[in-house]
C-alpha cells in the first residue's frame, strides 16, 4: 500500500488540524505531483490532533478515518484519498488572526454578499471559512 506522510502546524491557539490546511496541503501535494484536478470533494470524519498520512485505501477500522478527499483529474479518472494520524506529533504553530480577514471584508446586506476588500495573506479557503464566520 503506498502512502504518503503529511505535516501540518496548529493554527492560532488550536490543538487540532484545521480544515483549511488539510484543504491546501491536500491541494499542495497533488500540484507537486502534478495532477491536475477538475473537481474535489473533502469530507471530514474526525478531528486530527496529530500529522497525517494519506491512503489510496480506506482504514479497515473506519473509526481512525480523518478525512476523504475525492477528485476527478482532467481525463475524468477519479480518485480517493483518505486521512489518518500517523505517530508524528504536531510540533509548530502560526498565527490567524481571523479577526483581521473579518475587518477587511465589507458585508452587503442588500445584495447579500460578503466582499475582502483587501487581500490578506491567507489562502481563498482561508478567507472565506473566517469570513463565514
Amino acid at each position: 500500500m503506498k502512502t504518503h506522510n503529511l505535516e501540518f502546524s496548529f493554527k492560532g491557539s488550536r490543538t487540532y488540524i484545521h480544515g483549511t490546511d488539510i484543504y491546501n496541503n491536500m491541494f499542495d501535494y497533488l500540484q507537486d505531483i502534478k495532477y491536475e484536478i477538475s473537481t474535489i470533494d473533502l469530507s471530514f470524519h474526525g478531528v486530527a490532533k496529530a500529522n497525517l498520512e494519506i491512503s489510496e485505501e480506506k482504514p479497515e477500522d473506519e473509526s481512525l478515518l480523518k478525512f476523504a478527499y475525492k477528485y476527478t483529474d482532467q481525463q475524468n479518472n477519479k480518485t480517493i484519498l483518505y486521512g489518518v494520524e500517523n505517530d508524528n506529533e504536531v510540533e509548530c504553530r502560526y498565527e490567524y488572526p481571523e479577526e483581521d480577514i473579518c475587518n477587511l471584508s465589507e458585508l452587503d446586506l442588500e445584495k447579500q454578499e460578503v466582499i475582502l476588500k483587501k487581500d490578506s495573506s491567507f489562502s481563498f479557503i482561508e478567507n472565506t471559512v473566517a469570513i463565514k464566520k
